[in-house]
């Protein structure tokens, strides 16, 4: 069974997907399932995200103009849809599998990154 990214500190999946799916945002802190602790996504997630909108640049530029052409608006329309709910689903996925999470803070006890 497939586990999101694991939690920098417990080392367990930081939360379900279902909770991945309505909760995680670039920006956003969010609390590990397991152990309590504030984290934000790696940085990495902005590469996702470039990468997801080149996608669907490509899409757009290609397959919905040829699917207006060759089928009508209303496919088109339908054709629009779908691809945006895969895509979701599809980014989302690849967000909660591959994207790791950093601690907002330092660990209790530990000293602070500058030294002091």
């Amino acid at each position: 069974m497939l586990s999101g990214t694991l939690c920098p500190r417990c080392g367990k999946p930081v939360m379900p997907f279902g909770r991945f799916f309505r909760e995680a945002e670039p920006l956003k802190v969010s609390r590990c399932s397991n152990c309590g602790v504030e984290l934000m996504r790696s940085k990495s997630v902005w590469l996702l995200l470039a990468v997801g909108a080149v996608v669907v640049a490509l899409v757009v530029g290609f397959a919905i103009p040829l699917a207006y052409a060759r089928l009508g608006a209303l496919v088109a329309a339908l054709f629009i849809i779908i691809i945006a709910a895969v895509f979701l689903l599809g980014l989302k996925l690849c967000g909660w599998l591959f994207v790791g999470w950093k601690l907002v803070a330092p660990p209790e006890g530990g000293s602070a990154p500058d030294g002091s």
